[in-house]
Protein backbone atom coordinates (compact mmCIF):
# COMPACT_ATOMS: atom_id res chain seq x y z
CA UNK A 1 0.00 0.00 0.00
CA UNK A 2 2.46 2.64 1.02
CA UNK A 3 6.29 3.42 0.10
CA UNK A 4 9.25 3.41 1.93
CA UNK A 5 8.54 7.00 3.26
CA UNK A 6 5.07 6.30 3.98
CA UNK A 7 3.89 3.71 6.79
CA UNK A 8 0.33 3.14 6.02
CA UNK A 9 -2.39 3.06 9.24
CA UNK A 10 -2.99 -1.01 8.95
CA UNK A 11 -6.64 -0.06 9.04
CA UNK A 12 -8.92 -0.59 5.95
CA UNK A 13 -12.50 -0.77 4.80
CA UNK A 14 -13.62 -3.66 2.53
CA UNK A 15 -16.67 -3.10 1.00
CA UNK A 16 -18.70 -3.78 -2.47
CA UNK A 17 -18.24 -1.09 -5.11
CA UNK A 18 -17.42 1.75 -3.97
CA UNK A 19 -16.65 0.39 -0.32
CA UNK A 20 -18.60 3.30 1.30
CA UNK A 21 -21.87 4.92 1.16
CA UNK A 22 -22.56 8.54 1.87
CA UNK A 23 -24.26 11.25 1.04
CA UNK A 24 -24.07 14.62 -0.24
CA UNK A 25 -23.55 16.27 3.08
CA UNK A 26 -20.54 14.23 4.06
CA UNK A 27 -22.91 11.15 6.47
CA UNK A 28 -21.34 7.30 5.91
CA UNK A 29 -23.60 4.57 6.62
CA UNK A 30 -21.10 1.65 6.39
CA UNK A 31 -22.17 -1.11 4.54
CA UNK A 32 -24.73 -4.76 5.17
CA UNK A 33 -22.90 -7.70 6.92
CA UNK A 34 -23.99 -9.90 4.19
CA UNK A 35 -21.34 -8.38 1.89
CA UNK A 36 -18.60 -10.90 4.19
CA UNK A 37 -20.40 -13.54 3.04
CA UNK A 38 -20.27 -14.19 -0.56
CA UNK A 39 -17.40 -13.49 -3.64
CA UNK A 40 -17.34 -9.75 -3.66
CA UNK A 41 -15.67 -6.96 -5.47
CA UNK A 42 -13.37 -5.43 -2.83
CA UNK A 43 -12.36 -1.76 -2.49
CA UNK A 44 -9.68 -1.15 0.52
CA UNK A 45 -9.77 2.33 1.89
CA UNK A 46 -6.43 2.70 3.35
CA UNK A 47 -5.48 5.90 5.91
CA UNK A 48 -2.08 6.42 5.63
CA UNK A 49 -0.05 7.65 8.28
CA UNK A 50 0.09 11.39 6.22
CA UNK A 51 -3.62 11.51 6.12
CA UNK A 52 -3.81 10.08 2.76
CA UNK A 53 -6.79 8.23 1.43
CA UNK A 54 -5.00 5.54 -0.81
CA UNK A 55 -8.07 3.29 -2.63
CA UNK A 56 -7.02 -0.28 -4.20
CA UNK A 57 -9.65 -2.37 -5.75
CA UNK A 58 -8.66 -6.50 -5.46
CA UNK A 59 -11.31 -9.26 -6.17
CA UNK A 60 -11.90 -12.11 -3.13
CA UNK A 61 -13.52 -13.59 -0.54
CA UNK A 62 -14.11 -10.75 2.36
CA UNK A 63 -14.79 -13.34 4.69
CA UNK A 64 -11.16 -14.74 4.28
CA UNK A 65 -9.44 -11.30 4.06
CA UNK A 66 -11.60 -9.97 7.49
CA UNK A 67 -9.84 -10.64 10.84
CA UNK A 68 -12.66 -11.31 13.14
CA UNK A 69 -12.70 -7.81 15.00
CA UNK A 70 -15.89 -7.73 15.27
CA UNK A 71 -15.86 -10.32 18.35
CA UNK A 72 -13.40 -7.79 20.10
CA UNK A 73 -15.94 -5.99 21.58
CA UNK A 74 -17.96 -8.74 22.97
CA UNK A 75 -14.75 -10.30 23.96
CA UNK A 76 -13.67 -6.84 26.41
CA UNK A 77 -17.33 -7.18 27.81
CA UNK A 78 -17.29 -10.77 28.68
CA UNK A 79 -13.63 -10.89 29.83
CA UNK A 80 -13.98 -7.55 32.41
CA UNK A 81 -17.57 -9.05 33.39
CA UNK A 82 -15.90 -11.75 34.33
CA UNK A 83 -13.14 -10.46 36.39
CA UNK A 84 -15.64 -9.15 38.53
CA UNK A 85 -17.59 -11.99 39.08
CA UNK A 86 -14.71 -14.17 39.49
CA UNK A 87 -13.66 -11.68 42.35
CA UNK A 88 -16.59 -11.49 43.73
CA UNK A 89 -17.30 -15.61 43.57
CA UNK A 90 -14.06 -16.29 45.26
CA UNK A 91 -14.53 -13.55 47.73
CA UNK A 92 -17.74 -14.75 48.66
CA UNK A 93 -16.88 -18.30 49.62
CA UNK A 94 -13.65 -17.16 51.35
CA UNK A 95 -16.02 -15.15 53.46
CA UNK A 96 -13.72 -11.74 52.72
CA UNK A 97 -17.03 -10.08 52.16
CA UNK A 98 -20.87 -10.40 52.35
CA UNK A 99 -22.82 -11.64 49.74
CA UNK A 100 -25.80 -8.70 49.20
CA UNK A 101 -23.87 -6.51 48.48
CA UNK A 102 -19.94 -5.08 48.65
CA UNK A 103 -18.42 -2.52 46.58
CA UNK A 104 -15.85 -4.49 43.85
CA UNK A 105 -13.28 -3.10 44.91
CA UNK A 106 -13.33 -4.68 48.21
CA UNK A 107 -13.74 -8.25 46.55
CA UNK A 108 -10.09 -7.85 45.50
CA UNK A 109 -8.97 -6.82 48.91
CA UNK A 110 -7.31 -10.60 49.86
CA UNK A 111 -5.56 -12.96 48.70
CA UNK A 112 -6.63 -15.24 46.34
CA UNK A 113 -8.85 -12.62 44.54
CA UNK A 114 -6.79 -9.39 44.69
CA UNK A 115 -4.25 -11.38 41.83
CA UNK A 116 -6.80 -12.54 40.16
CA UNK A 117 -8.96 -9.42 39.75
CA UNK A 118 -5.29 -7.64 39.13
CA UNK A 119 -4.39 -10.13 36.15
CA UNK A 120 -8.07 -10.15 34.87
CA UNK A 121 -8.53 -6.14 35.16
CA UNK A 122 -5.23 -5.08 33.65
CA UNK A 123 -6.07 -6.98 30.28
CA UNK A 124 -9.61 -6.44 30.47
CA UNK A 125 -7.99 -2.17 30.15
CA UNK A 126 -5.47 -3.28 27.19
CA UNK A 127 -8.53 -4.44 25.60
CA UNK A 128 -10.91 -1.44 26.42
CA UNK A 129 -7.59 0.14 24.88
CA UNK A 130 -7.60 -1.93 22.22
CA UNK A 131 -11.52 -1.00 21.34
CA UNK A 132 -10.32 2.96 21.67
CA UNK A 133 -7.71 2.89 18.96
CA UNK A 134 -9.54 0.92 16.37
CA UNK A 135 -12.25 3.39 16.90
CA UNK A 136 -10.60 6.11 16.75
CA UNK A 137 -8.84 5.27 13.32
CA UNK A 138 -12.31 4.35 11.80
CA UNK A 139 -14.15 7.54 12.74
CA UNK A 140 -10.32 9.78 11.27
CA UNK A 141 -10.99 7.18 8.00
CA UNK A 142 -14.99 8.25 8.27
CA UNK A 143 -13.62 11.75 8.54
CA UNK A 144 -11.26 11.88 6.01
CA UNK A 145 -13.58 10.30 3.57
CA UNK A 146 -16.38 12.73 3.20
CA UNK A 147 -17.11 16.21 1.89
CA UNK A 148 -17.03 17.73 5.41
CA UNK A 149 -13.61 17.40 6.88
CA UNK A 150 -14.17 19.84 9.88
CA UNK A 151 -11.17 20.35 12.25
CA UNK A 152 -13.75 20.19 15.08
CA UNK A 153 -14.64 16.53 14.35
CA UNK A 154 -10.79 15.72 14.20
CA UNK A 155 -11.03 17.09 17.81
CA UNK A 156 -13.56 15.81 18.92
CA UNK A 157 -11.73 12.58 17.70
CA UNK A 158 -8.53 12.75 19.17
CA UNK A 159 -10.35 13.68 22.57
CA UNK A 160 -12.17 10.76 22.54
CA UNK A 161 -8.72 8.50 22.31
CA UNK A 162 -6.89 10.58 24.63
CA UNK A 163 -9.90 10.49 27.67
CA UNK A 164 -10.57 6.92 26.72
CA UNK A 165 -6.83 5.97 27.09
CA UNK A 166 -6.52 7.62 30.50
CA UNK A 167 -9.77 5.28 31.65
CA UNK A 168 -8.24 2.52 30.78
CA UNK A 169 -4.79 3.47 32.80
CA UNK A 170 -7.57 4.26 35.88
CA UNK A 171 -8.76 1.05 35.71
CA UNK A 172 -5.17 -0.59 35.95
CA UNK A 173 -4.51 1.75 39.12
CA UNK A 174 -7.72 0.70 40.56
CA UNK A 175 -6.66 -3.35 39.73
CA UNK A 176 -3.41 -2.56 41.11
CA UNK A 177 -4.01 -0.49 44.02
CA UNK A 178 -6.48 -1.77 46.66
CA UNK A 179 -8.82 0.41 48.50
CA UNK A 180 -7.82 -0.32 51.99
CA UNK A 181 -3.86 -0.07 51.74
CA UNK A 182 -3.50 2.37 48.80
CA UNK A 183 -6.30 4.37 49.08
CA UNK A 184 -5.55 8.08 47.50
CA UNK A 185 -4.34 5.78 44.72
CA UNK A 186 -6.84 3.32 44.58
CA UNK A 187 -9.82 6.90 44.38
CA UNK A 188 -7.34 8.19 41.96
CA UNK A 189 -8.03 5.57 39.46
CA UNK A 190 -11.45 5.08 39.93
CA UNK A 191 -12.21 8.75 39.03
CA UNK A 192 -9.87 8.33 36.45
CA UNK A 193 -11.72 5.35 35.16
CA UNK A 194 -15.66 6.16 35.78
CA UNK A 195 -15.39 10.03 34.99
CA UNK A 196 -13.28 8.97 31.84
CA UNK A 197 -14.85 6.40 30.58
CA UNK A 198 -18.14 8.80 30.82
CA UNK A 199 -16.97 11.90 29.53
CA UNK A 200 -15.65 9.11 26.30
CA UNK A 201 -18.92 7.89 25.76
CA UNK A 202 -20.23 10.98 25.50
CA UNK A 203 -17.55 12.17 23.21
CA UNK A 204 -18.26 9.07 21.11
CA UNK A 205 -22.00 10.05 21.15
CA UNK A 206 -21.50 13.32 19.75
CA UNK A 207 -19.23 12.33 16.49
CA UNK A 208 -21.84 9.43 16.07
CA UNK A 209 -24.77 11.95 15.66
CA UNK A 210 -22.58 13.93 13.79
CA UNK A 211 -21.82 11.22 11.38
CA UNK A 212 -24.32 9.06 11.64
CA UNK A 213 -27.38 10.87 13.42
CA UNK A 214 -30.05 9.07 15.01
CA UNK A 215 -29.40 5.37 13.68
CA UNK A 216 -29.64 2.31 15.78
CA UNK A 217 -26.70 1.77 17.36
CA UNK A 218 -26.38 6.19 17.83
CA UNK A 219 -29.38 5.75 19.66
CA UNK A 220 -28.10 2.77 21.89
CA UNK A 221 -25.24 5.28 23.22
CA UNK A 222 -26.89 7.79 23.78
CA UNK A 223 -29.27 5.92 25.90
CA UNK A 224 -25.76 3.76 27.12
CA UNK A 225 -24.52 7.72 28.00
CA UNK A 226 -27.32 8.77 29.42
CA UNK A 227 -27.69 5.76 31.74
CA UNK A 228 -23.95 5.70 32.87
CA UNK A 229 -24.08 9.20 33.49
CA UNK A 230 -26.86 8.35 36.13
CA UNK A 231 -25.68 5.51 37.45
CA UNK A 232 -21.88 7.77 38.50
CA UNK A 233 -24.05 10.51 39.47
CA UNK A 234 -26.02 8.73 41.74
CA UNK A 235 -23.12 6.36 43.25
CA UNK A 236 -20.48 9.70 43.54
CA UNK A 237 -23.91 11.33 45.59
CA UNK A 238 -24.65 7.64 47.62
CA UNK A 239 -21.05 7.35 48.82
CA UNK A 240 -20.47 10.75 50.07
CA UNK A 241 -23.67 10.79 52.25
CA UNK A 242 -22.72 7.05 53.02
CA UNK A 243 -19.29 7.77 54.21
CA UNK A 244 -20.22 11.32 56.08
CA UNK A 245 -22.93 9.69 58.05
CA UNK A 246 -20.87 6.78 58.83
CA UNK A 247 -18.19 9.03 60.16
CA UNK A 248 -20.58 11.30 62.16
CA UNK A 249 -21.68 8.20 63.86
CA UNK A 250 -25.02 7.94 62.19
CA UNK A 251 -24.87 4.13 62.05
CA UNK A 252 -23.03 1.55 59.39
CA UNK A 253 -23.76 -0.26 56.62
CA UNK A 254 -25.50 -3.35 58.40
CA UNK A 255 -28.27 -1.46 60.49
CA UNK A 256 -29.65 2.69 59.50
CA UNK A 257 -27.23 3.25 56.98
CA UNK A 258 -27.88 -0.30 55.06
CA UNK A 259 -30.13 1.45 52.10
CA UNK A 260 -27.93 4.29 51.34
CA UNK A 261 -24.83 1.57 51.54
CA UNK A 262 -26.59 -0.08 48.73
CA UNK A 263 -27.64 2.56 46.68
CA UNK A 264 -23.84 3.14 46.54
CA UNK A 265 -22.92 -0.23 46.16
CA UNK A 266 -25.39 -1.29 43.50
CA UNK A 267 -24.78 1.70 41.27
CA UNK A 268 -21.01 1.28 41.31
CA UNK A 269 -21.74 -1.70 39.92
CA UNK A 270 -23.77 -0.33 37.41
CA UNK A 271 -21.40 2.60 36.63
CA UNK A 272 -18.70 0.20 35.54
CA UNK A 273 -21.32 -2.74 33.27
CA UNK A 274 -22.46 0.48 31.26
CA UNK A 275 -18.87 1.93 30.71
CA UNK A 276 -17.83 -1.45 29.59
CA UNK A 277 -21.25 -2.08 27.43
CA UNK A 278 -20.44 0.99 25.55
CA UNK A 279 -17.56 -0.54 23.51
CA UNK A 280 -20.52 -3.67 22.04
CA UNK A 281 -21.84 -0.84 19.66
CA UNK A 282 -18.72 -1.19 18.03
CA UNK A 283 -19.46 -4.41 16.96
CA UNK A 284 -21.38 -3.40 13.48
CA UNK A 285 -18.47 -1.51 12.37
CA UNK A 286 -15.57 -3.67 13.45
CA UNK A 287 -17.34 -5.82 10.97
CA UNK A 288 -15.93 -3.69 8.25
CA UNK A 289 -12.89 -3.27 9.76
CA UNK A 290 -9.98 -5.31 8.80
CA UNK A 291 -6.07 -5.17 9.98
CA UNK A 292 -3.20 -5.83 7.41
CA UNK A 293 -0.53 -8.31 8.89
CA UNK A 294 2.48 -6.15 9.77
CA UNK A 295 5.70 -5.98 8.06
CA UNK A 296 8.94 -6.22 8.96
CA UNK A 297 11.66 -3.99 6.91
CA UNK A 298 15.53 -6.05 7.02
CA UNK A 299 18.47 -3.82 5.84
CA UNK A 300 21.65 -5.70 4.76
CA UNK A 301 24.70 -4.40 6.84
CA UNK A 302 27.10 -5.62 4.83
CA UNK A 303 27.39 -2.66 2.64
CA UNK A 304 25.21 0.30 4.01
CA UNK A 305 26.99 2.38 1.57
CA UNK A 306 25.18 0.93 -1.73
CA UNK A 307 22.93 2.82 -3.33
CA UNK A 308 19.93 0.55 -3.69
CA UNK A 309 20.13 0.29 0.63
CA UNK A 310 19.80 -3.13 0.82
CA UNK A 311 16.98 -3.24 2.25
CA UNK A 312 14.64 -6.46 2.32
CA UNK A 313 10.50 -6.28 2.81
CA UNK A 314 9.02 -9.65 4.94
CA UNK A 315 5.34 -9.88 5.17
CA UNK A 316 4.78 -11.39 8.71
Amino acid sequence: MGTDGEQPFTLTYSGQSDGLTGSEQGQIELLPVEILTEVRREEAVTLMGNGVIQRETSKGNCLQKVLQLRFLPILTFAWNCTAFVTSYAIAVSKGHVEPDFPYISHTAVEVPERGIFSQMVNLGALMFAANMYIKYLQVKAVILTTTSDRPRDRRLNIASLVVGFTSAVGMTVVANFQTRVMREAHYTGAFLAFTGGMIYCWLQTSLSLIHRPWSKITVFQITNSILLTIFLFMFGISKIVFKNMEAAGHGTKHDTLRDVYLVSTSTEWLTAIFTITYVLTYYRDFSFIRFNFPSVHIRNEQNPSSSSGHTGRVDV
